[in-house]
C-alpha cells in the first residue's frame, strides 16, 4: 500500500531536521591519532578555461599558495588530437612551472582525468565508440589499444621530469561516471598499472588510484558500504596508494525542491578511518585525493539553497572537514576547488575562499 503524499513530506522534513541537529555530533574517530597532514590541491587547466580564467595565471596562483602537492591531469583529447601524434606542450609547461618552484606533482594519466565529463576521448576515437550506457568502456578493444598507446607515449615523454612524485592511473576508474555512466574494469586497470610501472622502472614512483566514497546516510547500510569496500579492495590489490574522494555536501531533491545538504562527519568518518587502517595494514598508504572545497552545483550549474543553516559549503566549512580526516589518520589531503576560489576572487572580488585555503596550507606547513 502506498503511503499518502503528506506522510512522505513529513518523513522527509523529519529526516532533514534530524540531520541538522546531528551535524553537531562529533565524528566517530580516535582523537589520539589526530595530527597534521600535508595539504595539496588539484588543478585543471580545462576547468580554469571553462570558468573564463587565464589558465596559466590560475596555475601560478595555485603555486603561489605553496601546497605540498599539486595534482595535474594529462587530458587525452588535448594531447592526441590526431591518432598517433602526441603534443604534451601544455603538460610540459605546467611541469616547467612546478620545477621552477620545486613543487611536487601527482600526475593523472589515462582515459579519465579530473573534472567533468570524466572521460576525455579524442574525437577520432569518441566518434567510433559503441558502448552502452552504464557499460564497461574498457571492454572495447579499440579503447584498450589506444589507451595503452597513450600511456606508453605519456610515461616515456614525462618520466624524466623531476617534479613528478607519483602517477595517478585513471581517475575514479572503478566508479560509473560521466554522461554515459561508464566504468573501467579492474582487470584492465591492473594492466594499465603494470604498464606504467614497467615504463617507470628506473624511478619506481608510487601509483595512486582513487575511488569515490559516499558520505550520505545510506553509507551506514551494508549494501552501499560493501560496494565501497569492494572498489577499495580492488585498488589495494594493485596500487601503492588508495586514493579516496570525499564530498560531504551534495544536492538532494526534497518536496519537489532541490536543496543543498551537508552530511555530518559522524556518518562517514568511521568508514574513512577503517579504509585508512586497511591500507596501512597491507603495507600501502591511503590519501584523500579530493576533499570538497567548493559548492556542489546542480545539473544546471547553479548551487541550490541550503536545506538548513550551515548545510552549504562555505570557506569556513572546509577546515571542519579537514579535522575528522586528519583524526582518521590521513596525512596527505588534496583540496578540490581552487578554480572556484580563483573565479570568486577574479570575477566577484571575493577572496574569502583563498583566505580560508591559505590558512589551511600555512597551518599544515608550520
Amino acid at each position: 500500500m502506498r503511503a499518502p503524499r503528506g506522510v512522505w513530506r513529513i518523513a522527509a522534513f523529519g529526516m532533514l531536521m534530524s540531520l541538522a541537529l546531528a551535524s553537531r555530533m562529533p565524528p566517530i574517530v580516535d582523537s589520539a591519532r589526530s595530527g597534521r597532514a600535508e595539504v595539496g590541491v588539484t588543478y585543471s587547466q580545462r576547468e580554469a578555461t571553462r570558468r573564463h580564467l587565464p589558465w596559466q595565471e590560475t596555475f601560478n596562483a595555485a603555486l603561489d599558495a605553496s601546497p605540498a602537492l599539486v595534482r595535474l591531469g594529462v587530458y587525452w583529447n588535448e594531447v592526441e588530437t590526431r591518432r598517433g601524434t602526441y603534443d604534451f606542450s601544455t603538460v610540459d609547461w605546467l611541469l616547467d612551472q612546478a620545477s621552477a618552484r620545486e613543487q611536487r606533482v601527482v600526475l593523472s594519466v589515462g582515459m579519465k582525468a579530473p573534472r567533468w565529463p570524466e572521460y576525455y576521448f579524442p574525437d577520432w576515437l569518441a566518434s567510433r565508440l559503441v558502448v552502452a550506457d552504464r557499460g564497461v568502456v574498457s571492454d572495447d578493444a579499440q579503447v584498450r589499444t589506444a589507451t595503452r598507446a597513450l600511456l606508453t607515449a605519456a610515461i616515456e615523454h614525462l618520466r624524466g621530469r623531476q617534479p613528478i612524485a607519483a602517477w595517478q592511473v585513471e581517475n575514479e576508474p572503478l566508479d560509473a561516471a560521466g554522461p554515459h555512466r561508464w566504468r573501467i574494469s579492474a582487470e584492465f586497470l591492473a594492466e594499465e598499472i603494470a604498464l606504467v610501472r614497467r615504463l617507470d622502472a628506473d624511478r619506481q614512483r608510487p601509483v595512486v588510484v582513487n575511488t569515490f566514497v559516499d558520505t550520505q546516510p545510506g553509507v551506514l547500510l551494508p549494501a552501499l558500504r560493501s560496494a565501497i569496500w569492494g572498489r577499495a579492495n580492488k585498488v589495494l590489490a594493485t596500487a601503492d596508494v588508495l586514493g579516496l574522494d570525499v564530498y560531504p555536501s551534495r544536492t538532494l531533491r526534497v518536496l519537489d525542491n532541490e536543496l543543498t545538504v551537508r552530511w555530518p562527519a559522524w556518518i562517514w568518518s568511521g568508514l574513512l578511518a577503517d579504509l585508512h587502517n586497511a591500507a596501512i595494514t597491507q603495507g600501502k598508504d591511503a590519501w584523500i585525493v579530493e576533499v570538497q572545497a567548493e559548492p556542489w552545483a546542480s545539473a544546471g550549474g547553479l548551487v541550490p539553497p541550503a536545506a538548513w543553516p550551515g548545510a552549504g559549503v562555505a570557506p569556513s566549512s572546509v577546515e571542519g572537514v579537514m579535522v575528522p580526516l586528519e583524526a582518521a589518520g590521513y596525512r596527505t589531503i588534496l583540496l578540490w576547488g581552487m578554480e572556484h576560489w580563483e573565479a570568486q576572487r577574479s570575477h566577484s572580488q571575493d577572496s574569502s575562499w583563498w583566505t580560508a585555503a591559505n590558512a589551511i596550507f600555512e597551518r599544515a606547513s608550520s
